[in-house]
């Protein structure tokens, strides 16, 4: 990809006279798969929009929103971009990453990753190295709302985006009260010009009750992560990850103890290793 030149002329708009910030204006963006862009400001929300159609190849009103969440502590990347989009149906939002970061002749360059399924939406669990040795992520409770990313390791190998996409069921004839997946993508932003995934895990599933009092109670309503851990144990990038029933307010009976989950990095994808073990003590 080569970048096009700085554009020779701008304008600076003044949009608040107390704090004095300015923002570029640049309305001479090239299309195609990749975009540069003029080194300014972070980019607004209307204005990600406008980039993420272009990489996508569909008119700037198919991008619903887009969060934009600064990275802190990786010089090669300056910010993580979530956006969902329509494709044909409207009845689908599909969710995808903007990568915003720095390229030659001091310019910003712009990459796409297409996330999959569809979501009603985005948040993170945050950034970590997965080059560094095995460490917990501290929180399981995403951010759905655009927050700085901090990488603790101060020379990362492996930065790995966390990102969750939520999906909410709302209407239908099998949709069930509550009813909830989040589903949990890992993404390497090693190569911010080109960002991969490296898979996926279920991070929470909430089945919901049936409103037909007619039907037997359920003795569980889904599961959850209770715990996740990433990084590197000897040769191998693992991880590890344990994962809970949710037990429904009718359930008499004691919940089965967490599911162990093990994976290892192979050829740039998480697989599942024997041993995983699923406890079936306890009632589901």
């Amino acid at each position: 990809m080569s970048p096009r030149p700085r554009p020779t002329r701008s304008v600076w708009l003044s949009l608040s006279l107390v704090l004095g910030f300015f923002f570029f204006s640049d309305s001479h963006l090239p299309r195609g798969p990749s975009l540069a862009l003029s080194s300014v400001a972070a980019q607004s929300a209307q204005a990600a929009r406008t980039d993420a159609a272009r990489l996508l190849g569909i008119p700037a009103t198919q991008v619903l929103d887009a969060s934009s969440y600064p990275i802190v502590g990786l010089p090669t990347v300056e910010s993580a971009v979530l956006v969902r989009y329509i494709d044909k149906n409207p009845a689908w939002a599909f969710p995808a990453l903007v990568m915003y970061y720095p390229c030659h002749n001091n310019q910003r360059c712009i990459s796409l990753l297409r996330l999959g399924e569809a979501a009603d939406r985005l948040g993170t669990l945050g950034l970590i190295d997965a080059q560094a040795p095995v460490q917990a992520v501290p929180q399981l409770v995403p951010h759905f709302f655009p927050t700085p990313l901090h990488l603790a390791t101060s020379r990362p190998q492996g930065p790995l985006l966390l990102i969750v996409a939520e999906h909410q069921e709302k209407s239908g004839a099998s949709a069930r009260p509550g009813a909830l997946r989040q589903v949990l993508h890992l993404v390497s932003i090693q190569h911010p010009e080109a960002p991969s995934s490296l898979g996926r895990l279920s991070l929470k599933e909430l089945w919901g009750e049936s409103a037909d009092r007619r039907d037997p109670p359920p003795r569980s309503v889904g599961h959850s992560l209770v715990s996740l851990s990433i990084g590197r144990d000897g040769p191998d990038v693992v991880l590890l990850a344990s994962e809970r029933d949710l037990s429904s307010r009718f359930s008499k009976c004691l919940p089965p103890k967490p599911r162990r989950i093990r994976m290892r990095l192979v050829q740039h994808h998480f697989v599942a290793l024997p041993g995983t073990e699923d406890d079936l003590s306890g009632c589901r």
